[in-house]
């Protein structure tokens, strides 16, 4: 939801309509993640391997990665420390980036890095217990 509504503002803030693509892509991936776990409840193995890669591709290298730490972070931290007009155009083209000129679009941009984060880590928590109700099954089955 938070990168949606970042993207809606930006498109009326910066009157750049093409920044809603981004709802359409975030719909779609939210279908994706939610199919993916609960394919993980019944097709164990395979379900949660989709549903990592999708965590991996989406939340955490798209949101978090790219759109959250580059296209923000990185870009605002450029720009406070007073990289050059060319340092700036070639990393973040005009075309498609604005220079941080607005608080709540910056803010809610590089909100998605801690987001992300806690992805990781309450993903990581899935595959460890995972992994753990694997190893106990396998020593029970060893053992019979």
């Amino acid at each position: 939801m938070l990168t949606v509504v970042h993207h809606v503002y930006g498109a009326w803030l910066y009157a750049t309509p093409w920044r809603l693509h981004v709802v359409g892509l975030a719909v779609v991936a939210g279908a994706l993640l939610l199919g993916a776990s609960a394919a993980s409840v019944t097709y164990r193995s395979v379900g949660l391997a989709v549903f990592t890669l999708l965590t991996a591709a989406i939340p955490v290298g798209w949101l978090g990665a790219f759109e959250g730490l580059y296209s923000h972070v990185l870009k605002d931290l450029l720009f406070l420390a007073g990289a050059s007009p060319q340092v700036m155009g070639r990393l973040f083209p005009a075309s498609v980036y604005s220079l941080p000129d607005d608080l709540l679009f910056e803010l809610t941009g590089v909100l998605q890095v801690p987001i992300a984060a806690w992805v990781v880590r309450s993903h990581w928590r899935i595959l460890r217990e995972w992994l753990r109700a694997r190893s106990v099954t396998a020593g029970w089955e060893a053992g019979r």
